[in-house]
């Protein structure tokens, strides 16, 4: 397989295609193997619950700008509070508190661009008090909303989510 892989490197074109395909369809008979991730991936449990998710995710986008019971989410997707909160975090990697604070942040981002204030893009994005807002934004942006307003005023930005301690999800606008 090492000599298709080299032949692969300096070829061209269709050519570089094919070998890639003979190696795919030689490693998929290939029985010696060893799982590197033998943990459910969230794939799997994504595809399973693709539903029940969906209608999460559509609640979220249409009741964004109110304030979110958990509850009233956990029973919109036929489960107790407790099991909705491990189905969502196993689902997504981060809690539903988290996933909703973070659609708000971005909300507020497309807001502000359109020339509104913190305030007003605060409590716009169910945010029902601004320090709070100021302190989730700059969590997941690493900016103020001031700094991201000027920022933006000037030229066009890119707002850096972060999503783990390391982890940076990239959006512009």
């Amino acid at each position: 397989m090492l000599p298709k892989l080299k032949l692969m490197l300096e070829s061209e074109g269709y050519k570089r295609y094919l070998l890639l395909l003979e190696i795919l369809f030689e490693l998929s008979k290939c029985e010696d193997y060893e799982l590197l991730n033998k943990e459910i991936m969230p794939y799997t449990i994504i595809s399973k619950n693709k539903t029940r998710l969906e209608n999460i995710f559509t609640y979220v986008e249409h009741h964004y700008d109110k304030e979110i019971d958990i509850e009233g989410v956990a029973k919109l997707a036929n489960l107790t509070l407790p099991a909705f909160c491990n189905f969502f975090k196993k689902a997504t990697q981060i809690t539903f508190t988290e996933f909703v604070n973070r659609y708000r942040i971005n909300k507020a981002c497309l807001l502000m661009a359109q020339d509104r204030s913190i305030s007003e893009c605060s409590y716009q994005c169910g945010f029902n008090n601004v320090t709070y807002f100021n302190r989730m934004f700059k969590k997941y942006t690493g900016k103020t909303p001031s700094e991201f307003i000027r920022n933006y005023s000037h030229n066009k930005v890119n707002v850096d989510l972060k999503v783990e301690k390391e982890t940076k999800a990239k959006i512009s606008f």
